[in-house]
């Protein structure tokens, strides 16, 4: 009865994840992500390759025949090809995913007023390989209450491009966004211990740390000075206060889009 997130390593802002709790139903998802094409109209396309084949041989015999009093509509088989055309384009127009990460759903979330979220933090390498954490990072917030047995999106993807969509978007907070202030006067008002939160804090730099160790020979150096690059991590805690990274993101999204966010990004 396991929950599992199916998730295009190549895709961004919460686009094409999905939840499932079935061996079949994964099977088939990752299929059609794969395939990246809708079959119906892969198939709407073959009929009318079909009826345009039969016309253009039914113009052929008639161009051929040697009494031919018949007059011949040529813009029906412009027509057809119209309309290849328009659904071929729509086909090449639909996300085709070359990979796939399948997470098992962590089903204990620490939840912030009832709500599943994730932090947001972020990191920079630097040309010699040295390692930075930036000390201020933020909580991103659900719309909807937390319920397990629920499969709306919204209670569970809280990536802020995805939420946004949601009719419940900004109903607690701007920008579904939270502050580590905002969430240790949380943790305080629940009765947590005062050094839960910056334990969590030293785990997340730990997890870092080891993610960096794990592709360092993989990493490609440089002798620019000022070459740099930097990385959003994802992190989501289970009620036990532990850590676990969801993704790390090497294009992280910089604008905006709250007043947590104003503080953070300059």
């Amino acid at each position: 009865k396991n929950h599992w997130i199916l998730k295009p390593t190549d895709m961004y802002q919460g686009k094409y994840i999905e939840i499932s709790n079935t061996y079949d139903d994964v099977c088939k998802k990752c299929l059609n992500m794969f395939k990246g094409v809708n079959s119906n109209l892969v198939k709407e396309i073959m009929e009318i390759e079909e009826e345009n084949q039969k016309n253009e041989n039914n113009l052929t015999n008639i161009n051929n025949s040697e009494n031919n009093n018949n007059t011949i509509n040529i813009n029906t088989n412009n027509n057809f090809r119209k309309k290849i055309i328009i659904k071929k384009n729509a086909i090449s127009k639909m996300y085709c995913c070359s990979d796939i990460i399948i997470q098992k759903y962590l089903d204990n979330p620490l939840l912030y007023k009832k709500r599943k979220f994730d932090i947001r933090c972020f990191a920079l390498l630097d040309s010699n390989l040295n390692l930075y954490y930036c000390k201020e990072g933020h909580l991103k917030g659900s719309s909807e209450l937390y319920n397990v047995e629920n499969t709306n999106k919204f209670i569970h993807i809280t990536n802020y491009s995805f939420q946004k969509k949601s009719s419940s978007f900004a109903k607690y907070e701007y920008g579904n966004e939270i502050s580590y202030d905002s969430f240790k006067q949380f943790l305080e008002e629940e009765g947590f211990p005062p050094d839960k939160f910056n334990t969590m804090i030293e785990d997340m730099k730990f997890l870092i740390k080891i993610s960096f160790k794990s592709v360092s020979q993989k990493i490609y150096k440089t002798s620019e000075v000022l070459c740099f690059e930097l990385f959003g991590y994802d992190f989501i805690i289970d009620n036990e206060f532990k850590p676990w990274i969801l993704e790390i993101n090497n294009n992280p999204g910089l604008g905006i889009s709250s007043p947590v966010i104003k503080k953070i990004i300059p």
